[in-house]
């Protein structure tokens, strides 16, 4: 049995129409694969149905491929101090 992926989702955090994605990783054997991107907008997708308006989460600094993830699955940056948070606008 391998684990695909492993998701930390915080809902109404910081406030109530906002979930934060406190934890995103994919096993390796599945990565590049689409297969993360496909998880990511089913979670948006159904977030959104619940009524949520936002998908926040921060990103190390040092972190260049999560980063890139993010960016490419539609978040923008809204702050960078110890860590970058993004966020994306259901």
């Amino acid at each position: 049995n391998l684990l695909v992926a492993n998701m930390d989702l915080i809902l109404a955090y910081p406030i109530e129409e906002i979930a934060f994605i406190g934890f995103f990783m994919m096993n390796v054997q599945y990565q590049n694969k689409g297969i993360g991107s496909n998880i990511i907008e089913d979670t948006c997708n159904y977030l959104k149905q619940l009524g949520y308006k936002k998908v926040r989460l921060g990103v190390d600094k040092e972190n260049p491929q999560s980063y890139a993830f993010w960016l490419k699955n539609g978040f923008c940056v809204i702050s960078k101090d110890l860590y970058i948070l993004m966020e994306l606008i259901l």
